[in-house]
């Protein structure tokens, strides 16, 4: 052949080849495009391969496929893996690649397909695979929300305190749901309940109410099982019995916050805890806080306040079938007001004036301040001094054992007699004041003089007698006095008292004692307080006719309470003492006589303070109205700590006058004036008490 002919045969041939190669009649162009043909958005188990390849299309600005072209797969999102990172696009331009997602599940996943220019290694072209991957096959079971949260607690017969949650995972960790948990009461005769479904929900957890049995088990138990992932076995602590650990009968003021707590215990008597105590006020209007409690150690607290209304008041604690009832007397609450202050010791007060000690105890001075404000008034200035206030006036003292008696009046100090007595003893013993009377001992043996302040007439009592070696006396309002004679000394020895009344007197005492302490009269009733050789104290009221024992205590402690009393109005108020004979400990309680009760016994008495608490008798009114403080928690050989003062009325409900602003040391004392209960302070401040 020609060789011109075998050229053009060739060229012909190659055109041919060309023509088959490209249908259009061109070769493509390089790539322009990237596009997903396959395997986008599938779904799959975590850590598994996808069912479909992943596939792009690489054609040319004029769609044509290239072929030969380089994509580059690589994984952007979620932690999976590609199979071989790279794939030849064939003659439809077509590449493919197979995606093993990553563990984590409910994700979304992607993976990115890059298409390089291989002359100038510049992207070209990208497509984006997105897939989501789901729980794998349930492989463990877990308690929830923590591992090893087994351990539950309730009552007998009632639902476990919280419900019993168990998490099914895959063997990559993620919550697996849809899957189908068996519940089982395995001891203590309960039974297990899914609530609300017997499969898990979309968190992997499925829940189930215990309702423990009614025995009195220990412990009680249940377990969840799930086939291929194992089973959670629970453990229940079972109370069967509620008390009440703390503030019950209580006596508190309309208002006041109290603490209550209860015990939840099981057969064996050990404390259930983390059970929850429900609270309600089902008496009297209050409150509580928080509605629901529950401790560790089966120690259930909250605070209840009490309601505006006084009377009873109820509280109930229910745990399942158990609970406990607390009450409340709710009283009535007084005003306490600042009407004075000074800055030295109140020693009286009255409607208008505060009698006070200012200046150190070597040099004191004796002043009286107006309620109503103005400069202090001095009485008197010594190393010793004191005195009453009387209407119109102030009686003052000089001396301790003996001393000078002055009348202070619009500003004039006049001597009015002298006091003394033969043993160490205080000026209040051997003088009185009540009202616009004022009675002394002029010395041990006798005379006792009375003074009416309002004319300044002072008369005998009683005539000198050589029969005494010391004596203590009381004047009440009406002008009565009661004076003791007592002659011998710390061995003991013979006590004569007798009520002075003009126009008639009466003996109240005449017997042997170590010693007889001042007595106490309103002009009707004495009270007494004898003290023997053989440690006893004892307490007595008197009145024309006879005198009976109200009280007594043998060998006292400093610290133990004393049996003491009062008298005012008719009425008498003493503190009643009594010893347990198991253990010793002892009680003290006020009582109250009223002007019509008689001498009967003790037991006749009416109760004022509350049964078994220590109280402390602190004024008494003419009306019969009780000023008391209590002690809780007091016990024999401890110094009491007084925490709150009561105003108890002889008729209507005893009235909360608050807390008590001291403990054993005596900061603070009480007194009745002018139709008033006065609070003196030891810091100087004077309060009124209303209510």
């Amino acid at each position: 052949m020609h060789p011109t002919a075998r050229l053009v045969c060739v060229a012909l041939a190659a055109a041919l080849a060309a023509a088959c190669e490209d249908p259009s009649g061109s070769r493509a162009g390089p790539p322009a495009s990237l596009d997903v043909v396959s395997g986008n958005g599938q779904t799959g188990p975590a850590g598994a391969e996808l069912p479909v390849p992943l596939g792009v299309r690489v054609t040319d600005e004029r769609g044509r496929p290239v072929k030969g072209q380089l994509v580059n797969f690589r994984v952007t999102a979620g932690g999976g893996t590609v199979f071989a990172s790279a794939a030849i696009t064939n003659a439809d331009g077509i590449a493919h690649e197979r995606w093993t997602l990553g563990t984590q599940a409910g994700s979304t996943q992607t993976v990115e397909a890059r298409a390089i220019d291989t002359d100038t290694g510049q992207p070209l072209v990208f497509g984006t695979f997105t897939a989501t991957a789901t729980a794998a096959a349930p492989a463990s079971l877990s308690p929830a929300p923590a591992a090893g949260d087994t351990m539950r607690a309730g009552v007998a017969g009632a639902q476990a305190n919280d419900s019993l949650r168990v998490l099914v995972r895959d063997p990559y960790g993620n919550p697996v749901p849809g899957v189908a948990v068996q519940w089982t009461a395995t001891a203590g005769g309960g039974t297990v309940a899914a609530q609300p479904s017997a499969q898990t929900g979309a968190d992997g957890i499925a829940r189930a109410v215990w309702t423990l049995g009614a025995g009195t088990a220990l412990t009680q138990k249940a377990e969840a099982s799930v086939a291929a992932a194992g089973t959670v076995r629970f453990v229940a602590r079972v109370a069967t019995t509620m008390t009440r650990v703390s503030g019950d009968a209580q006596s508190v003021a309309v208002g006041t916050p109290v603490t209550v707590s209860v015990r939840l215990t099981d057969a064996a008597g050990q404390g259930v805890g983390g059970v929850p105590v429900t609270w309600q006020v089902t008496a009297g209007g209050g409150s509580v806080a928080p509605a629901s409690s529950g401790g560790a150690d089966g120690v259930a607290s909250v605070q209840w306040t009490v309601g505006p209304t006084p009377g009873m008041q109820m509280l109930t604690a229910t745990a399942g079938s158990l609970s406990a009832l607390f009450t409340a007397n709710a009283q009535p609450s007084a005003t306490r007001t600042l009407v004075g202050q000074v800055p030295g010791t109140v020693i009286d007060v009255d409607g208008t004036r505060i009698l006070w000690l200012d200046g150190p105890s070597e040099a004191r001075s004796l002043k009286v301040r107006s309620r109503s404000g103005g400069a202090d008034v001095t009485v008197l200035a010594d190393s010793a001094v004191g005195g009453w206030l009387y209407p119109g006036g102030v009686l003052a003292y000089r001396g301790q054992s003996s001393g000078t008696l002055y009348e202070f009046e619009s500003g004039v100090l006049t001597p009015v007699g002298t006091t003394s007595n033969g043993h160490p003893t205080t000026v209040e013993e051997t003088v009185s004041v009540e009202g616009s009377w004022a009675a002394w001992f002029r010395t041990p043996t006798g005379p006792v003089l009375r003074r009416n302040l309002a004319t300044g007439v002072t008369d005998t009592v009683a005539a000198a007698t050589a029969f005494s070696r010391r004596g203590s006396l009381d004047v009440a309002a009406d002008g009565s006095v009661a004076y003791n004679y007592h002659n011998g000394g710390n061995g003991g020895g013979q006590s004569v008292g007798t009520l002075w009344k003009p126009g008639s007197s009466f003996q109240f005492h005449d017997g042997f004692s170590y010693i007889t302490l001042r007595p106490q009269t309103d002009g009707t009733n004495v009270l007494f307080q004898t003290m023997h050789i053989d440690g006893r104290v004892r307490l007595f009221q008197a009145r024309a006719g006879g005198n009976v024992e109200l009280s007594a205590v043998s060998n006292p402690s400093y610290n133990a309470p004393q049996p003491e009393g009062l008298a005012a109005g008719g009425w008498v108020a003493y503190l009643y003492i009594e010893q347990n004979p198991a253990n010793g400990q002892l009680t003290a309680e006020v009582r109250e006589r009223s002007p019509g009760a008689g001498l009967g016994p003790p037991a006749a008495s009416e109760r004022v303070s509350p049964a078994g608490v220590r109280a402390d008798l602190e004024a008494l009114a003419p009306d019969g109205t009780v000023v008391y403080r209590i002690a809780p928690g007091w016990t024999s050989g401890a110094d009491p700590v007084y925490t709150r003062r009561y105003v108890a009325p002889p008729s209507g409900p005893v009235v909360d006058a608050g807390p008590v602003e001291n403990s054993f040391v005596a900061s603070e004392r009480v007194i009745w004036r002018d139709g008033t209960f006065y609070v003196l302070r030891i810091d100087g401040s004077v309060y009124a008490l209303s209510w």
